[in-house]
């Protein structure tokens, strides 16, 4: 019977202590430095009751999910790309030099440019537009024309066998022909060659020793196309005369028509094609 007591008595005893240590654990928890103190504890592994041996531990019975490494995606790389390596050998080359024009039986055919400081339009009473080339009025009625200016001094000493003029329109703004009523509008179109002082734009109306000739035996009622200047450039080829330069003037008959409105005609380019044996 005392065997029976002395059993139930080391239950009891057991289980007061397990309910004091779970009374204890929340205790512990509510108190925050208690727990940083069992943690601190465990860390070094041993406890108020138990010595724990960490070195017991097998760590290769758990599976990290370490045996392959992560992989990343491409996109996300942060890897510098390199930098282009610049050939500085092109910098050393040299620039291309323009294709002289094929001959052809002795004769060669070039297209002369127009000279920009010479080549634009000039209003009546404003500052001339050097980047344009226009005929005819605006909305303020202000009156301007067109001038083109070629250098032709290269077929000094030269046959020259073939010069035509072409004009390339660009747009026609308005009505400046009202052909349905031309007292209405501007009239038709005249084309000139002038001479005047190289270097500069002309003035809107050269004086009469600077109009050479008109190359429109009529006023046209369309945008000029091409003309034949083979008589004029072959005199300066033969030297006979003493200018180095075609100078072209279009305007219309009338500055303006007086009705607020925008009424001319542009063009994107001219050319002078000449054909021409060169002095040797």
């Amino acid at each position: 019977m005392s065997r029976v007591i002395t059993i139930v008595l080391v239950v009891a005893l057991s289980m007061s202590a397990g309910c004091g240590r779970i009374i204890g654990d929340r205790d512990s928890a509510s108190d925050p430095e208690g727990q940083r103190a069992g943690d601190e504890a465990f860390s070094r592994g041993r406890s108020d009751n138990v010595d724990l041996d960490i070195q017991d531990f097998d760590y290769d019975e758990f599976d990290h999910g370490l045996d392959e490494a992560p992989t990343q995606d491409p996109g996300d790389s942060d890897v510098d790309e390199p930098e282009p390596v610049q050939d500085d050998s092109q910098n050393d080359a040299a620039e291309p030099q323009p294709t002289p024009p094929p001959v052809v039986d002795g004769f060669v055919t070039e297209v002369f440019r127009p000279i920009p400081a010479e080549t634009g339009t000039v209003v009546l009473d404003a500052e001339p537009i050097d980047n344009r080339t226009m005929a005819g009025d605006d909305a303020e009625n202000q009156a301007f024309r067109a001038f083109w200016s070629f250098d032709v001094s290269k077929v000094r000493s030269s046959d020259v066998q073939q010069a035509t003029l072409q004009f390339s329109h660009k747009e026609t703004v308005g009505d400046p022909f009202r052909l349905d009523n031309q007292n209405l509008g501007l009239r038709g179109v005249r084309v000139w060659i002038i001479r005047t002082e190289a270097g500069e734009l002309p003035p809107y109306a050269p004086e009469d020793r600077e109009v050479f000739t008109e190359l429109t035996a009529n006023p046209i009622f369309e945008s000029p196309t091409e003309y034949d200047l083979t008589t004029y450039v072959k005199n300066i080829g033969d030297n006979m005369s003493r200018v180095n330069r075609v100078q072209i003037m279009v305007g219309f008959q009338r500055g303006t028509n007086n009705n607020n409105l925008a009424d001319y005609m542009e063009w994107e380019s001219a050319t002078l094609t000449v054909t021409y044996a060169p002095h040797s």
